[in-house]
């Protein structure tokens, strides 16, 4: 299930680094709503099954500020889980009209409405990202290192995609799986104080049509449930 998230701003500006508040809010509105609830949903499991992008009227950036047309933006969220999905509905219903802080700013859910979920209908689809991919490999020490969207990127990004799928589908299923780059573009985005690169863009993937569903209601990438790797089926 997918759902658009309608928030006033106390004030036009808000932090580049604005992800870390947006899971904040989701986190505090689940705890709220029911506690156990939440940790099911982002304490247990290996993998989460949602993501979610934030739509920012931008007017400019300077440095670590983001300063907006205006006082509204839009948090869209995409639920794997149907179950789960019901869960995040009934928590943000319970958030609205209060206020959450933001930084130096606040803002209030002043709308949640559900918003058309596609269905990827064959063994392939041409995707565009509604967030930004996250390539990250966990090197020797449990140091990160982030890709970009090329050859090393892109070994990388399947690498990963199979180790988290492998406990959800089958071997057969997932050694048809493929990812090409169509048009991409590099950029860099703060997270908790750290910089790093991502991918946004177009691009194909191809794989049993069980899977590709699955990524594009769950997310894709690494830090999906972070605000990270949302998709949308434009092929």
């Amino acid at each position: 299930m997918r759902f658009e998230i309608r928030c006033k701003l106390e004030k036009k500006v808000i932090s580049t680094d604005y992800r870390r508040k947006i899971l904040s809010f989701f986190k505090g509105s689940l705890e709220e709503y029911n506690i156990d609830i939440k940790k099911a949903i982002y304490d247990d499991p290996e993998r989460r099954n949602f993501t979610f992008s934030v739509y920012l009227p931008v007017e400019k950036i300077e440095k670590d500020r983001v300063y907006l047309k205006n006082n509204y933006i839009k948090i869209f969220l995409s639920v794997e889980n149907m179950m789960e999905a019901l869960h995040f509905l009934n928590a943000l219903i319970g958030s609205k009209g209060k206020k959450i802080s933001m930084d130096e700013n606040s803002f209030v859910v002043v709308r949640i409405h559900k918003r058309l979920e596609k269905e990827v209908i064959r063994d392939e689809a041409v995707f565009r990202t509604l967030s930004p991919i996250v390539i990250r490999e966990v090197r020797e020490g449990k140091n990160s290192w982030y890709h970009d969207f090329d050859e090393k990127g892109l070994k990388i990004l399947k690498k990963n995609t199979l180790y988290n799928l492998k406990d959800k589908f089958s071997k057969s299923l997932l050694e048809e799986f493929e990812i090409v780059p169509i048009k991409t573009k590099r950029t860099v985005v703060s997270f908790y104080s750290s910089k790093f690169p991502v991918t946004l863009g177009n691009f194909y993937m191809k794989g049993d049509k069980k899977i590709l569903n699955y990524l594009y209601k769950s997310g894709f990438g690494s830090r999906s449930s972070a605000g990270f790797g949302m998709l949308e089926i434009i092929e």
